[in-house]
């Protein structure tokens, strides 16, 4: 089992709601960068758990967020990130140029 302390931020916690908004958006940032194509339910679930993760660290207590606005946050940030990362239909030859693509 890997330890959790070295890869825990040490600095204080969020002193504002802005604060706490950026920290679910940098952590969202970083854990979705790592991913190829992420579906729509992948990206729900790891919204869910990184505002989790922080909720039970207690980062959140001296920002002021509510839980109301939390769940405003993940719903956001959701929306966002399924319109960045939807799939697109192919056009008619599509395929065939991205096969050239590799093979070059």
């Amino acid at each position: 089992m890997v330890a959790r302390e070295p890869f825990l931020y040490p600095g204080p916690k969020p002193q504002t709601p802005e604060a706490g908004v950026l920290m679910i958006a940098d952590s969202v940032e970083a854990a979705v960068r790592s991913l190829d194509e992420p579906s729509p339910k992948y990206l729900r679930n790891l919204l869910d758990n990184i505002v989790r993760d922080r909720l039970v660290e207690g980062e959140f207590e001296d920002s002021g967020l509510s839980m109301r606005q939390l769940a405003q946050v993940k719903d956001v940030l959701f929306r966002m990130l399924v319109s960045m990362y939807h799939t697109r239909v192919k056009y008619p030859g599509q395929e065939n140029e991205a096969k050239g693509r590799k093979r070059a």
